[in-house]
């Protein structure tokens, strides 16, 4: 691929955009986007210090322009303890930058993880993405997780009238575009950082295999948002923008649902409710076609199976939301049903306890599904975001929460007791249509193992400066 020679929006000064990503108790890597020390040398002078000063193990160019104006690295350090603050400092001709950053806590204690999704960086959200992230930089979550669409390739503000769209030349504009304006790679704490991508970092909306230009951007979200393997921790999938991350007995596998995408024919069929999740589901897993492996396909489904045997507790991590049949948005319910339900049925198989995290709705809600059978486990979905991107529904409107309903959403006993700031009208609507925002979001999880399954207190934090909900579950 051809790097642009000239960009006209290449930072030169502090703060340089940065992104901690993915990261163990002892080692510590980073994606930095950076000018050039000069055209003859490649490295700028980087160190961490905690009680000592800390040389990187390894310093890695991943993109360069052609007229060395700008640089990617990714830099790796080894030999950290947990729980111990260290600053990253960066020299660049004579400016120096310097973060804070930790590795992951310990095993033994709680994991506190944050996640969301949308990421738009288009006018309109340049200012309205500043209190999201100055919540988040106050939350200071151990780990952050990144469900898609981080970029907008596509972004309407760029391609309007333009209906060829973006080239591969552009994709990579797009990138080093929103690194430099958003606030997420500038806070002065950073943040362990794993993601998968959905269809506007893909390329294109509502994107599928066909894509042209998927290579490019595979290699650029890669570049960007991946990280090297860590042993034990963090394995990448050689094929698609696949990975699993592996903390404190959770795993979280980092779903790809477009490099293998098609969208099937089937309908769903008119004498089965199409809310009726139960019944579709032991409808579908009679099914069998040649349609089985559209969404994820099949590679990714039988590596997802392995390596799940041999984890406590899964979390399923996918851009679009599984359950979706309530809207009409793309969802793996809706829009691949064949493979959704085998897919279900051979995760009940494994035995194992799993929940979903998802997003691309625009709202967040929390919804659990019944559809084994009474007894059997029931299924939650933590849908949530957007971080600042299109919201269609808002709590402006005061019908919000009836206009796209969703029966599966969960009514909390303890609404009123773990939610003391909440108007009575808000708590009203909660009880009423279930746990929903329709705000700028993000979500914290606080996760610890307990007899009975994995206790999970949510915290979902909004733009505005107080936490919008509370919400403690056992799954």
């Amino acid at each position: 691929m051809s790097i642009p020679k000239q960009w006209p929006e290449i930072k030169s000064t502090p703060p340089f955009p940065i992104l901690q990503v993915a990261t163990s108790t002892q080692v510590a890597q980073f994606n930095l986007l950076l000018p050039h020390v000069s055209k003859h040398s490649h490295l700028p002078e980087i160190w961490a210090e905690g009680e000592y000063k800390i040389k990187p193990v390894e310093i890695r160019t991943l993109i360069n322009s052609d007229n060395l104006e700008w640089q990617l690295l990714r830099v790796k350090f080894a030999d950290l303890l947990p729980n111990i603050e260290y600053s990253l400092k960066i020299v660049v001709n004579e400016m120096m930058d310097c973060r804070w950053f930790k590795t992951l806590p310990p095993e033994s204690e709680p994991l506190r993880f944050a996640f969301s999704n949308c990421l738009n960086d288009e006018t309109f959200y340049i200012e309205i993405q500043k209190d999201i992230y100055t919540q988040l930089n106050r939350e200071r979550p151990d780990l952050l997780i990144l469900g898609g669409d981080l970029v907008y390739v596509d972004s309407r503000e760029r391609w309007y009238n333009i209906p060829e769209g973006p080239q591969a030349q552009d994709c990579l504009i797009r990138y080093l575009e929103t690194w430099h304006r958003l606030d997420l790679f500038k806070l002065p704490y950073l943040i362990p950082t794993i993601a998968i991508w959905d269809d506007h970092d893909y390329g294109i909306n509502d994107g599928d295999l066909n894509f042209p230009h998927k290579e490019t951007t595979l290699w650029l979200h890669r570049c960007f948002y991946g990280a090297d393997d860590i042993d034990k921790v963090f394995i990448n999938f050689n094929l698609g923008r696949i990975g699993v991350f592996t903390h404190s007995s959770q795993a979280f596998f980092l779903l790809d649902n477009r490099y293998f995408r098609l969208h099937d024919d089937l309908e769903i069929y008119p004498e089965i409710d199409e809310l009726d999740y139960s019944s579709l589901y032991q409808y579908f897993i009679q099914q069998y076609s040649k349609q089985r492996y559209n969404l994820l396909g099949q590679e990714q489904e039988e590596w997802l199976l392995a390596q799940a045997s041999s984890h406590r507790f899964i979390w399923l991590v996918g851009g679009n939301q599984f359950f979706g049949n309530h809207h009409q948005k793309e969802s793996y319910s809706r829009s691949n049903p064949e493979q959704f339900y085998h897919f279900l049925a051979r995760m009940k198989a494994t035995e194992k306890r799993f929940a979903i995290l998802s997003g691309d709705l625009h709202i967040a809600e929390f919804s659990r599904y019944q559809i084994y059978g009474q007894g059997e486990q029931p299924i939650y979905e933590f849908g949530v975001g957007p971080m600042h991107s299109t919201m269609k529904l808002s709590d402006c409107l005061p019908d919000c929460y009836e206009r796209l309903a969703n029966p599966y959403r969960i009514r909390s006993e303890k609404l009123r007791e773990e939610n003391p700031h909440l108007s009575e009208e808000t708590l009203e609507k909660l009880a009423n249509c279930g746990l929903a925002c329709f705000r700028y979001n993000f979500a914290v999880f606080t996760t610890k193992f307990v007899e009975n399954g994995l206790e999970t207190k949510i915290k979902l934090v909004t733009d505005n400066c107080n936490p919008f909900l509370n919400f403690t579950t056992i799954i």
